[in-house]
């Protein structure tokens, strides 16, 4: 006797996600998150990006356990880089960390400037035509999933990106194993939907994007429009995001088709964010606010002291829903750079009346061949 067995999304989305960390798949551009590049986390977790030929690190994380107490907890974080630019040796004594030298080092993958076919693990299939990623599918019996995103692009910017997902049904033989000769799958749906526009100089203007919920019909939606500067930089945007109940009617649509009215959204998911930025007379980011209409507000302001150094002052703003209250906070961030401009020392303080207390620490320790 054969028993079915429906695969939930869940389950799907944990199966993508889990493949989606080892290949970079293409997203529209983010100019918002330029920002983010300033707080050196890609360098710090993984040597590959640091500059110069580095030959190997030692990372030091410490945490304070609190403000008033002297007691911390360390983790240690040791790489050794081979002349050609790859991880050989990675230890740790994070006994909750599973990163390996293959997923440190596949962070920097191959640019592929060719038409090619890429099959990964049997069931994950790239397609790239001129470089550029067109399609991605993936096939999973044991998981019961077909996934796939297709990308379209114009002018040689990402347009569209849409992304179908089947959700399919695996039998079970009398032995409770996966029968590999049984699996059904409905046909494909669309999961998720992005377009994108540009100005005449590449640059972002609008994006709108959809994410669909399948078992209870829900659409999020998300509205960004972005603005720049008499120089070209990024200036602002504007996100405005929502959800809404889906007719049946619409089920069967395109989202281009859809037409979302505001008496089919869900109470209380309304937010809208906007985030801009400013720049010093290097063109070098000096403030990034972002503010939503839930009274969250976070602004960071950079001081770059000397080519070897820079502080990140960061007050935020937190509105408690339950004490209906807002909860501020003052942080500070200091940074030292080694003549790579690698950063070498890394602290984060809690502000109290005008005194720093510290609360977490990176040091690096380079070794360069």
């Amino acid at each position: 006797m054969y028993k079915q067995f429906y695969v939930s999304l869940a389950l799907l989305s944990c199966i993508y996600l889990t493949n989606a960390q080892n290949r970079t798949l293409p997203d529209f551009p983010t100019p918002q998150n330029d920002f983010y590049r300033s707080l050196e986390e890609e360098k710090v977790t993984n040597p590959l990006f640091l500059e110069g030929n580095v030959r190997e690190v030692n990372r030091t994380f410490t945490q304070h356990i609190s403000p008033d107490s002297d007691q911390t907890y360390t983790e240690n974080y040791y790489y050794l880089i081979n002349t050609d630019r790859k991880i050989t040796k990675y230890t740790t004594d994070n006994v909750f960390d599973d990163i390996t030298v293959e997923n440190l080092n596949s962070e920097l993958l191959p640019i592929i400037v060719n038409d090619t076919i890429i099959k990964e693990d049997d069931f994950y299939t790239y397609i790239y035509k001129k470089g550029k990623l067109t399609n991605y599918m993936a096939y999973d019996i044991e998981g019961g999933m077909m996934d796939s995103i297709v990308y379209n692009y114009k002018n040689n910017q990402l347009h569209t990106r849409t992304h179908y997902r089947s959700e399919g049904a695996i039998a079970f033989n009398e032995e409770d194993e996966i029968d590999e000769s049984v699996i059904y799958f409905s046909e494909f749906t669309i999961y998720g939907y992005g377009e994108a526009t540009y100005t005449k100089t590449g640059q972002l203007q609008t994006l709108l994007q959809h994410e669909f919920t399948v078992e209870s019909d829900l659409i999020d939606t998300y509205k960004s429009t972005y603005t720049y500067d008499p120089k070209g930089r990024f200036n602002s945007v504007s996100i405005v995001s929502d959800r809404y109940f889906l007719t049946y009617k619409q089920l069967d649509k395109h989202p281009k088709k859809w037409k979302l009215q505001e008496n089919e959204t869900v109470e209380g998911m309304y937010l809208e964010t906007n985030i801009t930025v400013t720049y010093d007379n290097q063109n070098r980011i000096e403030t990034y606010s972002k503010v939503d209409s839930q009274k969250n507000n976070i602004i960071y302001e950079i001081s770059y002291d000397t080519d070897r150094s820079k502080k990140i002052k960061v007050a935020r703003d937190d509105y408690h829903f339950q004490k209906e209250a807002i909860i501020h906070r003052d942080l500070l961030f200091e940074y030292t750079y080694d003549s790579q401009h690698n950063p070498t020392y890394i602290a984060s303080y809690i502000l109290l009346n005008d005194k720093k207390i510290i609360d977490k620490s990176t040091k690096l320790a380079i070794v360069y061949y």
